[in-house]
């Protein structure tokens, strides 16, 4: 007699490892400078498929913000006009995974899961300043401001890329909470491309929580 598959939920939380942007301060004719702030904080639910002991499936939705800013300027080697960007998003990940139980205890269990996820950038806002020296007395003027929901170093809103994970999940009764540390590498630009003054980081470590039942 095949065994009932179980589902369960968890919340999920937890701290991003390493930064969702990459920075660079480009030299050459055109200048820039640039800044990223990654919000420190990962959220979530996940829904999961016990396929009996060893094995199950897991999904869900995570959520996170970014923010960052630059400067670019240019032509060298006299430059009368500069432009300041400041922008913020957000980001929301399906992961889709395959969960290994390496050794099954009632009390807890050690797994790998591999699969992929998908995301997509939201909620993006960007404004920028543009300045110019005409006069060249050394006070800026401001020459224009504008805003818009498309940020200039957009290149695609989604993404996908493989991901692994591995932690321990610790049971007691019907709660189960389980730590873990998982990897995903993405592929293609979202925000940025080379020679741009931002661009995403393709390299994703996290450490999550997940709380449930």
């Amino acid at each position: 007699m095949a065994q009932e598959t179980a589902l369960h939920f968890s919340a999920v939380g937890g701290v991003p490892l390493t930064h969702m942007l990459r920075t660079y301060h480009c030299a050459g004719r055109d200048g820039c400078t640039a800044s990223s702030g990654t919000r420190r904080y990962v959220i979530g639910g996940m829904a999961g498929w016990d396929l009996g002991h060893r094995f199950a499936i897991e999904s869900g939705v995570l959520y996170r913000r970014f923010g960052y800013a630059y400067t670019a300027w240019g032509p060298l080697p006299v430059s009368l006009a500069f432009t300041d960007v400041q922008g913020t998003g957000a980001s929301l990940e399906v992961p889709a995974l395959l969960k290994v139980n390496l050794l099954h205890r009632r009390s807890f269990a050690p797994y790998l899961a591999a699969g992929a996820a998908w995301r997509r950038l939201v909620g993006l806002g960007e404004t920028w300043t543009f300045y110019h020296s005409l006069y060249l007395n050394g006070n800026p003027t401001v020459g224009s401001e504008g805003s818009s929901d498309r940020p200039m170093t957009l290149r695609h809103r989604t993404a996908i890329g493989p991901t692994i994970a591995a932690g321990v999940e610790f049971r007691a009764h019907h709660l189960r909470i389980a730590p873990e540390v998982r990897y995903t590498r993405w592929h293609g630009d979202t925000l940025g491309q080379l020679g741009d003054p931002l661009r995403w980081n393709w390299q994703r470590v996290d450490f999550l929580l997940a709380i449930g039942f």
